[in-house]
């Protein structure tokens, strides 16, 4: 009896209750709206049967161990990667393109920095090295296929089924996934050194 008077004290007849009361009411007001608001795209589901689907596949749907999977078979992939990239550098036939590239990092890293790792990337990039290149493309493609299929096996499964491809179709998937991802980064690092060039030649010619 007393828990009862102190709650009509505190929250039904003082500004905080009736604040309660209209927070509520316009909770169930957005409840009551999102049933009848259809999204387009969803079949004609409600979209509060969407963002109910959605909550509980973030609950029931193990985000965070797949998730933790990904990053865990990406992380490995990163230095098979680099290896692999500053391993084929010395073969790729542009003229002075290793000492552009050079210059680019030179830019890009901090000047400590750059006196400690100066005279081993110079010794990387510029002699070739056909065996570490060969373990380095290995390494890479088997590390990061399995992160893309960590991805794609986590983007095809939900809560109420599971999409399967077969293996030889999985691996056919992520290796022009990874090609098509390593021929962006190499697109990417040329409009770099491009934009590098284009400068160079404004300032000495404007």
């Amino acid at each position: 009896m007393k828990n009862h008077f102190l709650w009509n004290i505190l929250f039904e007849d003082s500004w905080i209750g009736r604040r309660l009361d209209k927070l509520i009411e316009l909770g169930f007001r957005i409840i009551r709206w999102s049933k009848k608001v259809v999204v387009p795209g969803f079949d004609g589901i409600p979209l509060y049967d969407v963002m109910t689907f959605f909550l509980k596949s973030l609950v029931k749907g193990n985000i965070g161990a797949k998730a933790s999977g990904i990053a865990y078979n990406f992380l490995a992939a990163i230095f098979p990667g680099i290896i692999m990239l500053f391993t084929i550098i010395p073969f790729i036939p542009i003229e002075n393109f290793q000492i552009m590239l050079m210059g680019l990092l030179e830019d890009f890293l901090p000047n400590e920095i750059w006196r400690v790792v100066n005279k081993t990337v110079e010794d990387i990039i510029t002699r070739p090295r056909g065996g570490l290149l060969s373990i380095g493309f290995i390494m890479a493609l088997y590390f990061c296929s399995n992160g893309i299929s960590g991805l794609t096996n986590a983007f095809d499964s939900s809560i109420l089924n599971f999409k399967t491809r077969s293996w030889f179709k999985q691996k056919a998937v992520n290796i022009f996934l990874i090609l098509l991802y390593t021929i962006l980064l190499i697109v990417a690092i040329g409009l770099i050194s491009l934009g590098s060039l284009t400068f160079s030649f404004l300032n000495e010619h404007h």
